[in-house]
């Protein structure tokens, strides 16, 4: 009697462990199929439902890049009117969401001023003092920023909530503080736009 090679069985049993493997394989990736789908489709789900709170939460009107018809929509024009009359070389870019970037074109380059935000019951403005430092040596963000603190305190409808460590400054423009906006205007003149390059 003598010994048997698997060869001389035939091509079906040199085939037969690879069929066992890719059928494990197969009834694996079964099992997980219904997993990995409704996965996704919960994860796109959410994205579309963000996406239609957006849109719900900030209309658009057609053809425009402006936002009409939410509550501080006028608040958020006056605020923009007002910061882009105080130089000529202050473009606005309107943004989705409800959103607006304030640029300053001076002959060297484009500088980005602030970020004017629509938010629930009024406006929020915001400039990053220590970019617009790099662009003006005079300008001080310590400094720039505790004076501006202290000529807007006091203003109805205006808060300052500022970020000492990063410099930053938001100012909150609430739907009563809409009459102050000059006033806004004309701080952010002194202390910051007429220190920064023409």
């Amino acid at each position: 009697m003598t010994g048997h090679s698997l060869f001389d069985a035939g091509p079906v049993t040199i085939f037969l462990p690879l069929f066992w493997a890719m059928l494990a394989v197969c009834v694996v990736l079964w099992i997980a199929l219904p997993f990995g789908v409704f996965g996704v489709k919960k994860r796109l789900d959410r994205i579309i439902g963000l996406l239609e709170n957006q849109r719900q939460g900030a209309p658009r009107s057609e053809g425009s890049g402006e936002p009409s018809g939410t509550p501080g929509s006028g608040t958020f024009e006056s605020l923009r009117r007002e910061l882009t009359r105080l130089r000529q070389d202050i473009s606005v870019q309107s943004l989705a969401g409800g959103r607006a970037d304030l640029w300053l074109t001076s002959s060297l380059r484009r500088i980005r001023i602030a970020e004017i935000r629509q938010r629930e019951g009024g406006v929020e403005l915001e400039l990053n003092l220590n970019r617009l430092s790099a662009s003006a040596a005079s300008l001080r963000p310590e400094s720039a920023l505790a004076r501006i603190e202290e000529r807007l305190s006091g203003h109805p409808g205006l808060r300052v909530l500022s970020d000492r460590k990063g410099y930053s400054l938001v100012v909150r423009v609430d739907s009563e503080g809409e009459a102050a906006i000059p006033v806004l205007a004309s701080v952010l003149q002194s202390e910051i736009l007429n220190i920064l390059p023409a």
